[in-house]
């Protein structure tokens, strides 16, 4: 009784999504902030900045292991760009943007990243 227990409380404890529907996930998020402090280490996604058009300040937060994948390519001072209607961020740096995406291959989910030469002249 006690190892079935432990297993179904084990394997309840994070759903694992198909692909399409993990993307579809990050499609209403929606945030523009010059990063101030890149929060704690790990999946945990605390970012504090600032609006830099309003200058107000920002707090994004969420969970998920995608977010390990984004804090590794960003540092304070960095401009993070999410639109909706998509699973991809933008970190805009002096020199070049880096394009993070969420992508499915053959069932799974892959993240990408792309860096982007600014036209600096």
């Amino acid at each position: 009784m006690f190892v079935s227990t432990a297993a179904v409380l084990m394997t309840s404890c994070q759903e694992v999504l198909p692909c399409e529907a993990y993307k579809k996930r990050f499609f209403n998020k929606e945030v523009v902030e010059v990063v101030t402090d890149k929060g704690p280490e790990g999946n945990y996604f605390v970012i504090t900045g600032f609006d830099p058009i309003s200058h107000k300040k920002v707090v994004s937060d969420d969970l998920d292991s995608f977010y390990i994948w984004v804090k590794a390519r960003m540092d304070v001072g960095d401009t993070l760009v999410k639109t909706k209607g998509n699973a991809a961020y933008l970190i805009k740096k002096k020199k070049i943007n880096v394009l993070i995406e969420i992508c499915c291959e053959n069932g799974s989910d892959v993240f990408k990243t792309d860096t982007l030469r600014k036209n600096n002249k």
